[in-house]
This record gives C-alpha cells, structure tokens and sequence, in this order.
C-alpha cells in the first residue's frame, strides 16, 4: 500500500485578519470612501522623488529635507498644484463669502433704517415660500447625511487611531508565526515524510512475500480458493452464532416466564399503600401518590414471546450442508503450498531488505541536513525588531497617544459643530414648514418667525465658523490626501503606482544593505522588490523567488541524488532475483472429484420484523425513560413515605428483573445483527470453482516462474513507485505549499487595512464631509435669508376686495329699514395701500329699498 503524505496542519491560527470583521460595513460609507478615493487618484501625481529627495534625506538628514523645500519648492508647489490650489480656493471662497454676506447684511439694515417692517405678502411670494423650502429642504437634508458622514468617519477614524498600534502588533505576529510554520513545514518535508518513507518501504518489503502471493492467485485464478474459503469461514461462524443465539433465547425464556409473575408482585406490594394515599391525604402528598400511582399503572405485563422463527429451515438446511462439506481439507496442500511460498520468499528477503534501504536512509540523511540549513537560515529572519516602535505607540504616556487623546475631543468638537449648525437649520425649516403665521401677539412659538429666528442663529454661527473650519477642512484634506495618495493606494496595487516603488526600491537599498544576509534576504543577488512583488501576483514561493533551488535543489532530487536513487531502485530491483525462484516448481494439488460432487446452496438473510419485534420488547420492558420523566419532576422534592417505599421496591425490581432480562434481550439482538452480516456471502457453490482452478493448477504447472517474475516485479514497481511519489512530494511541496507567499500577502493585505481603511480613509471622509457641508452651508444661508423675510410676513396676499359704501345717512341707526344703506367700512386693502381708491364700475353697493 502506498504512503499517503499528510498535509501540514498549523498549530496557531492567524489573528491579524480578525479586526476586519470590526471594519466598516456600512455600504453607503464603503462606497462614499471609495468615491473620495477615486477623487483623490484625479487630483493626485506622481511623485517625483528621484528629483525632490536626495539619499541624505532619504536618509533622515533634517538639513537635506530642508535644502530640498528651500531650493525644490516650485517642484513640490508643482507636485501639490491640484491641492492647493483646491484648498486655497475653498478657504478664499469662504473668507470672501463671509465678508460679503456681512456687508450685505450691514448695507440691508441701513437702508431700511426708520423704515415700517412689511407684515403681508406679496403676490408672488407664496410660491417663493415654497419653491425655497422645496429647494432648502433638499440642501439641509443633504447637510444634515453629510454631518452624520462626518461623526461615522471621525469615530471610525479615532478607534482607528487608537487601535492602530495594537493591530500592526498583531500582524507582527501573524509574520512570527508564518515563520515557525514554515520552519515546520521544511522539518516535517524533509525529515518526517522521509522516516514515513521509510516505515512504508519496511513494511512493504517485509509483507513482500504476501503480496506477491496475493498477486501469483490473482493472475492465475487461484484466487478462487480465498473466496471459497473466506464464504466457507462465514458460513460456520453463522453457525457458531446461531448456536449461541438459540442457547440466549433458552435463558431469556426462563427470565420472560418469571418476570409477569414479579411485576404482579411489585404492584401488589406497593399500589394498595399509594391509593389509600391518595385517598387519605391533600396536597402536595396527594400529587406525589397520584403521581407515582400513573408511573406504577404505565409498567403493564407487556407480551414478551421468543417464540419465533429464528431462521428459515432453508437457511438452516444451507448451513448444515456447509458445515457437512469438508471444504478445508479440500484445498488443504494447495494452502500448504501458497504459505510455504510465502515463508520461503520472506526468508530470503531478510538478508537484503537492509541493503535495499541503505541507499534511502543515505539520501534521508542528505535531506536531513538540508532541512537543517534551511531551518537556520530561516530562524535568522527576524521580525521582532518591529516590535519596538509598536511598544512605544502603545505606550499610554507616548506622544502618540496623547495626539489620539486630543483628537478625539477635537474631532468630538467639529462634529458637534457640524451637527449643531445643521440641526439649526432643520428646526429652521421644520417652523417654516409646519408653523403658523405669526400675530401680533407671540402667544405660540410653533409660528414660521420661530424658524426665521432659527435660521438667523445657524447663518451667524456658520459665518462665524465658516473661514476657521474651511482651514482646518483644508490642512487634513492635504494630510490625508497625500497620505492615501503616497501610501495607501500604492499598497493596494504596487505595480500600478511605478512613482512610489521606486521609492521603496531606494529605501530598501538604502536600509537593507545593512542587514545581516541569509539566503531568505530579500536584499541578496540585486534582487528588487518589483520582482518580489511580481511572483507573489504569480503565486510563487519564496523558495523559487529567492532562487534557492540553485543551492538546496529539492525540486531536482532525481538528478543530484541520481546515483543514490539508481542505487536503491538497483538494490530493490535484485530483490525479484532473490524472490523468483529459477528451477522450482509449484504443484497444485487438490481434491478436484470431493469439490466437484460439492452440492450448491442458498442463504438469505433474517426476516427484519423479527428484528422488529424483538426492539419492540426490550422498548417494552425498559422503565428508565419513564422513571427518568418522573425524576425530572419530583426533583428536589421532599416525597412521602408511600412514594420512597414504593420507589425503592421498583429500584429493586429493576436490578432483580428488567436489567438481566433487558441485557438478554440485547444480547440476542447484536447477535442477530452479527448473524445477519454473516448471512451475506449469498450462494455457497464450490463446484463451480472446479473449472477455474484447473486452469489455474495447468497455468502454474506450465508458467510458475513466469508468474513468480510479473508479480514480483509489480511488487518492485511498486516499492519504486514510493520514491518517485516522495520525489514528486517534495517537488510540488516546494512549488506551492513550503514558503507560500499567500500568508504574507494576507498579513500586508491587514495591516493596510489596519492604516488606510481603519484610519487614513475615515480621515479622508472627515475632510470630505466638512467641505461639502460647508458648500452646503453657503447654499443654504443664500436661501435661508430670503425665507427669514417671507416667514416674518402675518398676512397673506388678499384674494378678495371689499369696497366702503357711501357715508350718506351716517347718523342712521342700523335697523332703519327705510334709511339709506350703512356705511361700509374702509376697505381692507386700502388700508394698506394695495387697492386703488375708487372701485371699478362694475362693482357696486347693492341699496336696500
């Protein structure tokens, strides 16, 4: 049998990737960080680093980052041309913005100096009203989504923050442990699979002899004989068991007979007490007798009856026609012969097998040391090393975390600005909306100038704030846009972004050169981090990157170790030698008239209703279940002296009684199961083998070494066979599995995550969400002030015109019938200057008469 090689299973998980199930999962958020980032990537350019940093500055020289602002700034201007000129636009308009509003709103107030406040409407200006709060309406519901952006982002940018040194640790980590699997994976290679190798070629030779028995049988036929013998083998165990059974059943009779007759007494013994129970006493002792009384009158004398057909006679008469044949002493020399053959092979195979796995251990050996190597050199890889800067972010008196501190109050502070002024202006117009016109009176604040004065608070509040938070807007946008542009979205895909790895190219020559050498250094034999980069896109190993094979040559074993591979194959191949034997012959003798007079039989297997009905008896007899469910109720409760009696008799019953009858009863049933097993060989009918075997006895007689030779050499190629597998093992181990670059892919893939979608793109969406509601705010206080106007005004534009009637007869009482017609009063417009004076013609004062 050949050796499976077991995948490596890692003893640690990887706990770098778990913060990411904490990440954002807001599908509006995800996709408004992705449209800023698409934002970003237009605004941005390439870095032209080779031009604005020198070595020296590359190299942490403060005076060479200073000689290069001082003399390179129209490059950095030019590299950062987009930015600024996008921040200095968003902070003059803003400054301008506010400066103008205020003169406005200063030149407004002079002009209308001494002037009567206009309390109704004109013509026009419902539909203005409505027309501006459609349109305000749209825009403070835009600020106040943007506002909310702006709080997720800023508490997702602060946990971000603050959580960042505690994940880069993490995936610190996550590296230690690629190392030491890896280490193990090289280990259990090289040396573990080689031992399992070698185990497997042991045995192999060792059981040498059967298996080329087993072969010899298979291509002459002879393996008749086996089947015959293993059918004839389950025949006579059915008939040991059917003995056995028929013995159980004669016990479990005598147990089923006496078991109706002690149930009866148990019940007589104990119901009487647990009725006068129940008759004599009130609860809670009454419900514990009436209780236990339902337990005792549910154990009824179930029918239990073994009075079945265990098997058919025909059954029965097939198996006594096995046992009566004499199949053994049948082919009794035949089986003397195999085994005699079989021991002959294994001793001459004791002497070499030895020497056939000497040429293996040495190639083990080999391996071993490689492994070894390669185990140091692995270990020389050090990651601790990073640890150090993490400890000192971590640290709760470092600089860092007293800049988390801070700016989570500061960020708690802009977003409250934000959400303030936008809740300002959503009251504003929720008054303007829903309110009132407002009187003379101010006896009800849910009136439209109740929004008008809203308005005013979040106009002079943004004015106020407007230039500063446009600053503060305008320095993180620069932050973070150059964050995401310079290192985020290169570590999303390096190879687009030939500027930056560049860069990293420079510092990797600059810093690496430095460190100690192995032959897992990224560093060595001009490699350069694009080709790194390249082969992890290809799936390559670090093995193949690093060109290691140049050195260990574990994907070329056939050829380095050639000598040692042809002596083992050499060494096992002699072994057909030793096993085939030149001048022997093997006769096949057997008593070929006994066989052929052999009669034919049938088995079939048990009836399952009499399966059936024996589960259904020991269902029947079993009280646990119930005694079980009675338990559960009665738990923790004090039972009375009837129920304690009456409990401890049926204890007794079942330890007496039910469990020897219940064991008998299983035992009878796995017996059956076994005897049905037995039952499956089907047709017993050894004469018509008789055929079969004489042509395999003539096959023998004529062409036993030529058998011996093919099943000798099968049983070589096969041991063969298990080196070329190791070999081809070893090659796909090192091709896919040992030294992976997926791990540390997924390890980069987390702590960019951990920077740029944990901290940098949150910052980003702060940034963005303060510029755009700032937009809006401008909007907004443009529209805002014409509302302030329109939601001041008491009275609506008059639909209607009422004239005055004449003042003739002035001093007429009112209920004079016959006087002339009251005087009407002065129109209402009139009085406010609306209406011409006179009426037209046309419209009269009907006369009384």
């Amino acid at each position: 049998m050949a050796v499976k090689f077991e995948p490596f299973v890692a003893t640690e998980s990887y706990k770098c990737g778990i913060f990411l199930q904490d990440s954002v999962n807001d599908e509006a958020m995800y996709m408004y960080y992705g449209w800023i980032n698409y934002f970003i990537k237009l605004l941005s350019k390439p870095f032209p680093h080779q031009d604005l940093l020198s070595q020296q500055a590359l190299n942490g020289d403060q005076q060479a980052w200073m000689d290069s602002f001082a003399h390179k700034y129209p490059m950095w201007l030019q590299h950062e041309q987009w930015w600024i000129v996008l921040a200095l636009s968003c902070v003059i308009v803003s400054a301008i913005f506010t400066v103008v509003y205020a003169l406005y709103r200063c030149c407004l107030r002079c002009c209308r100096r001494g002037r009567k406040a206009r309390t109704t409407e004109k013509q026009y200006d419902g539909c203005k009203r409505t027309l501006f709060n459609f349109l305000i309406g749209a825009l403070i519901v835009m600020n106040v989504f943007f506002a909310v952006a702006l709080f997720i982002s800023t508490q997702y940018n602060e946990i971000g923050i603050e959580q960042l040194p505690t994940r880069i640790n993490n995936c610190i980590d996550d590296l230690n442990v690629y190392k030491r699997d890896t280490d193990l994976r090289i280990r259990k290679l090289l040396i573990e699979d080689v031992q399992k190798l070698n185990e497997s070629l042991s045995t192999q030779i060792r059981e040498a002899g059967t298996s080329v028995v087993k072969k010899v049988k298979a291509s002459s036929g002879a393996s008749i004989i086996d089947t015959i013998l293993q059918k004839y083998l389950k025949a006579r165990l059915a008939h040991d068991k059917l003995i056995k059974i028929r013995r159980e059943i004669a016990v479990a009779k005598d147990q089923i007979a006496r078991y109706p007759a002690e149930l009866s007494r148990l019940k007589n013994s104990v119901m009487p007490d647990l009725e006068s129970c129940v008759e004599n006493n009130i609860d809670p002792k009454r419900t514990f007798c009436m209780k236990t009384l339902e337990l005792f009158n549910s154990i009824d004398a179930f029918p239990l009856d073994l009075e079945f057909e265990l098997i058919t006679q025909e059954n029965e008469a097939a198996l006594n026609t096995i046992m009566s044949m004499d199949i053994i002493s049948i082919f009794d020399f035949a089986e003397q012969a195999f085994r005699h053959l079989e021991n002959d092979i294994v001793r001459k195979i004791e002497g070499k097998a030895a020497l056939s796995l000497d040429a293996v251990k040495q190639i083990g050996d080999k391996l071993f040391s490689i492994a070894a190597d390669i185990s140091t050199q692995i270990r020389q890889v050090n990651f601790d090393v990073l640890y150090e800067p993490m400890s000192r972010l971590r640290d709760e008196q470092s600089t860092y975390q007293k800049y988390a501190k801070y700016s989570w109050y500061a960020s708690l502070i802009i977003a409250g600005l934000f959400a303030f002024i936008a809740l300002t202006f959503l009251f504003g117009l929720f008054y303007g909306c829903c309110g009132r016109r407002p009187s003379y009176y101010n006896d009800d604040c849910c009136i439209r100038s109740t929004g008008s004065r809203f308005f005013r608070c979040g106009i002079w509040m943004s004015l106020s704030l407007l230039t500063v938070l446009t600053i503060v807007a305008a320095g993180l946008m620069l932050v973070g846009a150059n964050i995401s542009n310079l290192v985020c979205h290169p570590l999303e895909d390096p190879l687009s972004r030939p500027d930056v790895l560049s860069l990293a190219e420079r510092m990797v020559d600059l810093y690496g050169k430095h460190s100690r050498h192995s032959d897992f250094d990224i560093f060595n034999d001009n490699r350069t981090l694009t080709d790194v980069i390249r082969g992890c896109n290809r799936n390559d190993t670090f093995y193949q990157m690093f060109g290691l094979d140049a050195k260990y040559k574990l994907s070329k074993l056939k050829e380095v170790y050639r000598e040692q591979f042809n002596a083992a194959v050499e060494e096992l191949r002699d072994l057909i030698k030793v096993i085939t034997p030149v001048d022997q012959k093997f006769q096949l003798d057997i008593d070929f008239k006994t066989l052929a007079n052999s009669p034919s039989v049938n088995v079939s297997k048990i009836n399952p209703r009499i399966m059936q009905q024996l589960q259904d008896q020991i269902n029947a007899i079993d009280v646990a279940p119930r005694l079980n469910g009675y338990n559960e109720m009665t738990k923790n409760a004090q039972l009375p002296a009837e129920v304690a009696q009456a409990l401890d008799n049926l204890n007794e019953f079942q330890l007496s009684t039910t469990q020897p009858l219940s064991h008998s009863l299983d035992e009878i049933m796995q017996d059956l199961l076994q005897l049905n097993d037995h039952f499956d060989f089907g047709s017993f009918s050894p004469a018509d083998a008789v055929p079969g075997l004489q042509h395999a006895r003539a096959l023998l007689e004529v062409d036993f070494k030529g058998q011996m030779e093919v099943a000798a050499g099968e049983v070589i190629k096969s041991l063969a066979n298990e080196l070329d597998d190791y070999i081809q093992h070893v090659d796909n181990a090192v091709s896919t599995d040992v030294t992976s670059c997926t791990p540390v892919k997924e390890i980069l893939r987390n702590s960019r995550a951990a920077l740029c979608a944990h901290m940098v793109y949150p910052l980003n969406g702060v940034w963005m969400s303060m510029l755009i509601s700032l937009l809006l705010m401008i909007l907004v206080i443009m529209l805002s002030t014409s509302l302030i106007k329109l939601y001041n005004q008491m009275h609506a534009f008059p639909k209607y015109t009422v004239h005055e009637p004449s003042t003739d007869n002035l001093c007429s009482l009112a209920t004079d019938t016959y006087g002339a017609a009251r005087a009407k009063p002065m129109p209402y417009a009139m009085t406010y200057g609306y209406q011409e004076p006179y009426p037209p013609p046309y419209l009269g004062v009907r006369q009384i008469r």
